[in-house]
């Protein structure tokens, strides 16, 4: 059976992450979220559904972000949520 590793990186998603991760925790084997510095309570949501938050700056390109995700993500597929 094939592995899902749900990854995103967010910046001051407070409003909306805590009905993403509900809804994907169920169904995947991993959630990986690089925070970008976020001002909102946005990483302690998270922490609630995974240990695997990286915090960086918000400075770092996008393209960064997917590959640092993709590199540490164990599952077989990706799925890439944006809340």
């Amino acid at each position: 059976m094939p592995k899902f590793s749900a990854v995103s990186f967010v910046y001051n998603e407070e409003k909306d992450i805590k009905e993403s991760l509900e809804n994907l925790a169920p169904h995947v084997d991993e959630i990986l979220i690089v925070d970008m510095d976020s001002t909102d309570k946005t990483a302690e949501i998270a922490y609630g559904y995974t240990n695997l938050i990286y915090r960086m700056p918000h400075l770092i390109c996008g393209d960064f972000y997917k590959q640092f995700l993709s590199y540490n993500a164990k599952g077989d597929w990706l799925l890439w949520f944006y809340p």
